[in-house]
């Protein structure tokens, strides 16, 4: 990145992808128009009635990834202010390369997640549920039962296409929050994976994010 200077490259506006968090936890994916206001302010401007911006989470990091140069960079910003619903004034806080990213970039995602806990007891047994969403470093599950947190799992994930097979990692519980009556989100860090199968929770995360540009396209149409 070094060589590489994205508030010269903002300095004319560019489209990009924003994943903007929610305050029910979940992220929406957008396609945008990013311009420089003032290194490291950058201004996001979304399509108009896709979002109400009561329901952004402030607090949260806004992940914008842009495609430049045959790079993909990771801007990591915090928010602002928003203005007309749909103006996002941020400041980059991290550019992240495309080497680390795999870090950051989190994707909602519905995947079947079985685990079986790890000694010591008394918290042995199974315990299974679905994925709200996933990283390359982690994973957020809905469960039917809290777990303590530290507690080790072994899980096994089932991805399809383009992935179309089951991962199987240790994850450590770092949050365990009920959020209705028998349901817990229960969020892992991956402690132990493989390269190789980090790899395609990466590639798997980068299709689905191709696939939310798609649909944003859809959404709004010719330019």
């Amino acid at each position: 990145m070094s060589s590489f200077d994205i508030y010269d490259y903002l300095n004319e506006p560019k489209a990009l992808q924003a994943s903007v968090p929610l305050l029910d936890s979940k992220r929406l994916q957008l396609r945008g128009i990013a311009r420089v206001s003032s290194p490291p302010r950058i201004e996001v401007t979304l399509p108009p009635n896709l979002v109400d911006c009561d329901q952004i989470d402030r607090a949260e990091k806004c992940l914008l990834s842009i495609d430049a140069e045959g790079v993909t960079i990771i801007l990591i910003t915090a928010i602002d202010a928003i203005e007309n619903n749909n103006l996002l004034k941020l400041t980059n806080l991290e550019s992240v390369s495309h080497k680390q990213k795999r870090e950051f970039f989190r994707i909602d995602a519905q995947l079947t997640v079985e685990g079986r806990k790890l000694p010591p007891p008394p918290e042995d047994g199974t315990c299974s549920g679905v994925s709200i969403n996933i990283s390359g470093n982690g994973i957020l599950v809905s469960l039917p039962e809290s777990l303590t947190v530290d507690k080790k799992v072994k899980l096994r994930i089932s991805f399809p296409d383009p992935v179309a097979t089951d991962i199987e990692c240790i994850g450590r519980v770092v949050r365990s929050v009920e959020r209705r009556q028998d349901r817990y989100r229960v969020a892992f860090n991956f402690t132990t994976i493989g390269e190789e199968d980090q790899d395609k929770i990466v590639s798997f995360c980068l299709a689905q994010q191709r696939k939310n540009i798609r649909l944003g396209v859809q959404v709004l149409g010719p330019a």
